[in-house]
């Protein structure tokens, strides 16, 4: 039995971020800023929304470049390992 693409694309996903190049950063802000986020429960629940948008659409995009050919049951599916 071939092995599941969503398990190779995982493997993959962890050897990314598991490299000692791999760099992911906050963004320099302020205190002001700052103060903001972490006593403003709605700028954190409006920063928490833009945030998994943009995951998702990462994901997304790296899913159609992996599996061009996919089915939109293959980008929906939930996988469990």
């Amino acid at each position: 039995m071939a092995p599941s693409p969503y398990s190779q694309l995982q493997k993959k996903l962890f050897k990314l971020i598991n490299q000692a190049d791999f760099d992911f950063f906050l963004p320099k802000l302020s205190r002001t800023t700052w103060d903001t986020i972490i006593n403003d429960s709605d700028e954190r629940e409006r920063l928490e929304f833009v945030g998994d948008f943009y995951m998702s659409a990462a994901v997304g995009e790296s899913l159609c470049r992996y599996l061009p050919n996919g089915s939109p049951h293959q980008y929906t599916v939930r996988v469990c390992s």
